[in-house]
Order: C-alpha cells, then sequence, then structure tokens
C-alpha cells in the first residue's frame, strides 16, 4: 500500500487499526475487542481479563487501568 508509505507512522497505525476493527465487526458478532500494542502486553493470566470483562459486561473499561 502505497499510501501508508508516505503517511507518518502513527497515522499509518491508526489506520491499519480502523481497518483491523471494521473486519473483526464485519465477521463477527464480538461484544468486545480488546486492540493492544507491543507496549500493552498483559501482565495478568488470559482467565483473569476474561473474568474481568465478563463481570464488567457492557462498560468501558479505558479509565480501569
Amino acid at each position: 500500500m502505497a499510501v501508508l508509505q508516505e503517511m507518518p507512522n502513527f497515522a499509518a497505525e491508526m489506520l491499519i487499526a480502523v481497518y483491523m476493527l471494521r473486519e473483526v465487526l464485519r465477521r463477527c458478532d464480538a461484544e468486545y475487542v480488546h486492540l493492544i500494542s507491543g507496549q500493552d502486553y498483559p501482565m495478568k493470566p488470559l482467565g483473569e481479563f476474561l473474568t474481568f470483562f465478563e463481570q464488567h459486561r457492557n462498560k468501558d473499561c479505558m479509565q480501569y487501568f
């Protein structure tokens, strides 16, 4: 994609993230999506994340962490 090569790095990353989220929503009926980078590597086991989000269904957790 030549367009991505001409963009600043952060803009290209955002464009890719939007594309990926659009594809997730198009292909499945996910209730939530976690978009993490290498800097956001989880420090807790997957089971704890799944339990947390099950207990806090339909809530925005951006401020929690």
